[in-house]
């Protein structure tokens, strides 16, 4: 099972669209989370199920500069999905139950301070605050996938705090969780999994675009082998 985490930069530049979707395309994941998207340009085809975080509008948060069918998440799964989950904040975070080969599985995409740390550290604490609410709500006994831009380091260069890095690997032990991507130095998107989902089995991590030139994150593909 390939599970992909990738943040395409809003698709600020479109003449990159086609080349993002070669390559998401070329890891043939069944579990696909794109954060900083737009549901209206990237289409992935056939293959995937898909669910999105709501729409913004132009002025969503008072930024004034959100274009047409932009969106915070997205979700492309080859697994039927089961059902939706409510989240605190439905423009920030989307959560999907999915029946893998695997099991049951719940996947939580999101993005945490929709506008980085150093630029809005309010909107970073309510972004952390709300989302563990969630958790809180609905990991228990689940076999659970936390995946997306979550803006914090686990290793390497800290950032932004070693308060939110411990804050992070609390949630991560509270709820059991495989954190594997956290070994990618100065790495601030995971793809954070339920070890008891993973058990017995190998796990293989190859991050893409490490040159930046599709958007400015790296891009992860997490392999679980029988």
């Amino acid at each position: 099972m390939k599970i992909i985490n990738f943040n395409i930069e809003r698709l600020l530049i479109l003449s990159k669209l086609k080349s993002i979707i070669e390559l998401i395309k070329s890891y043939d994941a069944d579990i696909i989370v794109l954060t900083e998207t737009n549901s209206t340009l990237l289409d992935l085809g056939e293959n995937y199920f898909a669910q999105h975080s709501k729409p913004l509008s132009k002025n969503q948060d008072n930024v004034n500069f959100y274009r047409e069918g932009e969106n915070r998440v997205s979700i492309y799964s080859k697994f039927p999905i089961k059902k939706r989950i409510q989240t605190t904040d439905e423009f920030t975070s989307l959560a999907i139950e999915l029946e893998t080969a695997f099991g049951k599985l719940l996947v939580y995409g999101t993005i945490v301070g929709i506008f980085g740390y150093s630029r809005d550290k309010d909107r970073f604490v309510k972004d952390f605050n709300e989302q563990e609410s969630d958790f809180n709500k609905i990991f228990a006994n689940e076999n659970v996938c936390l995946v997306g831009d979550l803006n914090i380091s686990l290793s390497g260069w800290i950032y932004p705090s070693k308060e939110y890095r411990e804050n992070l690997n609390n949630i991560i032990n509270q709820f059991d969780l495989d954190k594997s991507t956290g070994n990618l130095d100065d790495n601030i998107d995971h793809i954070l999994i339920s070890k008891k989902f993973i058990k017995n089995r190998e796990i293989q991590i190859e991050q893409f675009n490490g040159d930046k030139k599709l958007s400015d994150h790296i891009g992860i593909c997490l392999t679980v082998i029988e």
